[in-house]
């Protein structure tokens, strides 16, 4: 990226030129790394280095986009800068009272849950397990499948074998190794009926 914002930034070199013709680009990074709170630090730091800052390209997880976002955080940290997320897809960021000045690059998950759905429709699955971690994206991204499908002819929150239970959290994938259990994750699921 530092590449692209140097050519934006020299008029003269013939690439990039058109763009921001009156502007230039000033980059300062902080690293939240989907970690509560985080976010609202690196805002902090970064409006004491930037102080007329008009956006911020990151907020990865949708926790941190919420966290950064939100009116009531913006009013007491007077942070109006445009936030663009590259993959933030919790269906609640949508709430543009809530979360004003968000610009989101992929779909929410009310979208893809609704993909989800459909693809389960069309095979005709009816007893399927949502396996979904605690963060605000998982919450909100299981219930959005969950939504749709309960809502096609013959389903019901029935056939999703653990709808109704507390959550609990499974290890799919380890990040640090790169294993995949999926012979493990297939006994838990039949554990759970």
């Amino acid at each position: 990226m530092a590449q692209v914002i140097a050519l934006i930034n020299d008029k003269t070199d013939g690439y990039l030129d058109h763009l921001l013709p009156n502007g230039h680009i000033e980059v300062a990074e902080e690293k939240i790394g989907c970690v509560n709170n985080l976010g609202r630090i690196a805002v902090s730091n970064l409006t004491s280095r930037l102080p007329q800052m008009s956006a911020v390209i990151g907020g990865i997880c949708s926790n941190d986009v919420i966290d950064i976002s939100s009116s009531t955080f913006r009013s007491a940290a007077s942070f109006s800068a445009v936030v663009l997320s590259g993959s933030s897809t919790a269906p609640s960021i949508s709430n543009e009272a809530l979360y004003p000045y968000v610009a989101r690059l992929v779909s929410p998950e009310t979208l893809n849950g609704a993909g989800g759905a459909d693809l389960a429709h069309f095979y005709g699955w009816r007893r399927i397990a949502v396996i979904a971690d605690d963060s605000t994206w998982g919450v909100e991204a299981a219930q959005a499948f969950v939504d749709v499908h309960v809502s096609k002819d013959g389903n019901s929150a029935d056939s999703i074998i653990n709808a109704n239970q507390p959550s609990r959290i499974v290890p799919v994938a380890r990040f640090d190794d790169n294993t995949f259990d999926v012979v493990g994750l297939l006994r838990d699921l039949d554990r759970l009926g």
